[in-house]
């Protein structure tokens, strides 16, 4: 069993090889402070998994010595399924590790405001997604959805102007597809997305504020998602928003 020391340095050289596109060994040693066999141990695990690839030989120092092995983030080691439920149009995509969009496909979001056609249409799509890139290459599924979600069961609790109200897709999807499967409010998604790889990726707090059907935000605080103790920080008001009066 992986300890939770072990798991934070890992997820911490991910964050140093993601960012510095190409680094070695040798590097993550200075900036993380860890001994080169800590290092070299959890680096070789995420080779070994695919996560992590070496790429040849870098630059040796001038005063000589072995050339350290350049190693890189394997961006397209897996994807994940986006799915963003607005309020007049909904977004299916197919992503990888880096962000960027492989596929996306649009909806009208009429086809989901009620919790049959919610359930329907989203087993539909993500099964077609799922038969073209392969199971074993998706991570996970991301559900964003304009409404509050409970912070432990992430049961829909409420979502304004839709049929739907304390309605678990999560077990159902990971029941039917096998893949975890993450359900939370879509501009608190918007919000830790520019904070990660957006943006705002130099800040550590953030305040995101959507304009659109309706008004919401999403907030995080010292990296981490901000949801308030019942799950509704940062939502300015449950209405929805008429632009042509």
């Amino acid at each position: 069993m992986v300890s939770k020391l072990t798991e934070i340095r890992t997820s911490e050289i991910l964050r140093i090889i993601r960012e510095k596109k190409s680094t070695s060994r040798v590097q993550i040693a200075k900036l993380t402070g860890l001994s080169k066999p800590t290092i070299s141990s959890i680096v070789n695990d995420l080779v070994k998994e695919g996560v992590v690839r070496e790429n040849g030989l870098g630059q040796s120092k001038s005063s000589g010595g072995r050339k350290p092995i350049n190693i890189s983030f394997a961006k397209d080691y897996r994807n994940v399924l986006s799915v963003d439920i607005g309020g007049t149009k909904s977004i299916f995509a197919l992503i990888d590790l880096d962000g960027n969009i492989l596929k996306r496909d649009t909806i009208a979001t009429d086809l989901l405001r009620t919790e049959r056609g919610l359930v329907d249409e989203l087993n539909e799509r993500l099964e077609s997604y799922i038969e073209g890139v392969g199971k074993e290459k998706v991570l996970g599924i991301s559900l964003g959805i304009p409404g509050t979600v409970d912070r432990v069961t992430q049961k829909i609790k409420y979502m304004p102007s839709f049929d739907i109200g304390d309605l678990d897709l999560k077990t159902p999807v990971e029941k039917k597809f096998g893949i975890s499967t993450l359900i939370e409010n879509d501009v608190t998604l918007a919000a830790f997305g520019e904070s990660w790889i957006g943006s705002a990726k130099e800040y550590n707090d953030v305040i995101l504020v959507s304009i659109g059907t309706g008004i919401g935000s999403g907030i995080v605080i010292n990296d981490s998602v901000y949801r308030g103790c019942v799950g509704g920080a940062g939502e300015i008001g449950e209405f929805v928003t008429d632009w042509s009066t």
